[in-house]
């Protein structure tokens, strides 16, 4: 019996999340997307759409900001014009991990092509850009600045695979 596709993607994701995660520092591990995304988007977020942003709920969310805070990379504030909300910050400190996570990406994505042809790359991701197209009506509610943003990632990523 075939595994479901969606069960394979999730298998996989949870593979490439973890083997990016065993090559950062503990503090961070498997919760590098949230300083990620802070980075990437270079602005400060609601907490709820960090948590969009970041595809994790809320309550896990909220755990891992305490303890970002707590190891200080990350900073809450509550918004100047609604006191309901926070405002999520990243740090210096913060900032100061993401070449080494750009680095840890990077080092995954050349474990993940190892073995694969130019060619073979191009098509896999191809197929996958396909699959993003049709599936596009349930797109997450993520920051449409984020897609401006994944060519500023795709380009430090390049840089710091010749750094890593």
């Amino acid at each position: 019996m075939q595994v479901p596709l969606g069960r394979r993607f999730a298998i996989l994701f949870r593979k490439v999340k973890n083997a990016i995660s065993e090559k950062l520092p503990e503090a961070v591990g498997r919760d590098f997307p949230i300083l990620g995304v802070l980075a990437l988007l270079d602005k400060p977020l609601q907490q709820n759409e960090l948590a969009e942003n970041c595809f994790c709920d809320t309550p896990t969310l909220v755990k891992v900001l305490d303890k970002f805070e707590k190891l200080e990379f990350l900073k809450r504030k509550k918004s100047e014009t609604d006191r309901r909300v926070n405002l999520v910050h990243i740090t210096e400190k913060g900032k100061k991990l993401m070449p080494e996570i750009f680095c840890g990406v990077s080092e995954v994505e050349q474990m993940i092509f190892n073995d694969f042809t130019k060619d073979e790359k191009e098509t896999f991701l191809n197929l996958l850009t396909k699959i993003e197209v049709n599936l596009k009506d349930f797109e997450p509610k993520t920051d449409k600045y984020i897609e401006e943003k994944m060519e500023k990632l795709k380009q430090l990523n390049l840089k710091a695979t010749k750094r890593c």
